[in-house]
């Protein structure tokens, strides 16, 4: 079956379909990508194939590179890659058709990759890749995730439900323990604020916002050398400690006037 208007993009070719080897380019260009005229909305690859006498190394100097029919070849969603000039591809030609569309990408050796359980997608030291979606999800087989989209914003997950988000102007980390959240650290623009669950159901927070710091908890404990209460704290103003009304003056806090 024809591509959507082929007939109007490729010349006919009254022949049947073929699979054909080549590389990549073509010998008066340096160009890989060719955009000539009625190509439409195709993203077009020029590919040279191989001919019979190609891949006779006895009587090539360079016999791996194509110098046959000099085509153009279609690339195919959704892994939009170009290949780079020189590199050897497949290529199928669509039957009664002109068209041609590269199937895949052989590389010459990729022994680095192989062995055991691995598997790779390489695209090269050069190639910026790009993954997209509405979002996008990496996750392995014990329940760790790594996923980006409009639903979860930036999230990384491990297979406890532990992690960290970005959404919303909201960065948040959290630690959870039988479903339950038990630490967390939110920050916005507006307020930051560390809450811990205690195994007894207790909740201690520390809060900041509008030039306000605030502790919520069972017990506060300042474990510091000196206390100081107020921004122009000075010891010459010791706060008393004991009972009242005259408790001894306190080495360790202090106030101001």
């Amino acid at each position: 079956m024809m591509l959507p208007h082929a007939q109007d993009i490729f010349p006919h070719a009254p022949d049947g379909g073929e699979i054909r080897l080549g590389t990549v380019g073509h010998s008066d260009s340096t160009s890989v990508e060719d955009v000539g005229d009625g190509a439409g909305d195709y993203s077009l690859v020029r590919v040279t194939l191989f001919d019979h006498t190609d891949r006779n190394e006895s009587a090539d100097d360079s016999p791996g590179v194509a110098k046959g029919r000099r085509i153009v070849a279609m690339i195919s969603a959704p892994n939009l890659h170009v290949p780079k000039l020189g590199s050897v591809v497949v290529v199928a030609r669509v039957a009664d058709t002109d068209v041609w569309v590269i199937l895949s990408n052989p590389v010459r050796n990729a022994s680095q990759f192989k062995g055991g359980r691995r598997s790779v997608l390489d695209y090269g030291d050069e190639t910026d890749v790009i993954i997209r979606g509405r979002s996008v999800t990496l996750a392995d087989s014990e329940g760790r995730s790594v996923s980006l989209g409009p639903d979860t914003g930036f999230q990384v997950l491990d297979a406890d439900a532990c992690g960290c988000q970005l959404k919303a102007a909201e960065w948040k980390t959290f630690v959870s323990k039988d479903s339950d959240v038990v630490g967390l650290l939110s920050i916005t623009a507006a307020a930051s604020v560390l809450l811990n669950k205690s195994s007894s159901g207790s909740v201690s927070c520390l809060s900041v916002s509008d030039a306000t710091i605030k502790a919520t908890g069972k017990t506060f404990a300042a474990c510091t050398g000196n206390v100081a209460l107020g921004a122009n704290a000075s010891p010459l103003f010791s706060v008393q400690v004991g009972p009242n009304p005259y408790g001894p003056p306190s080495t360790t806090i202090f106030g101001q006037p």
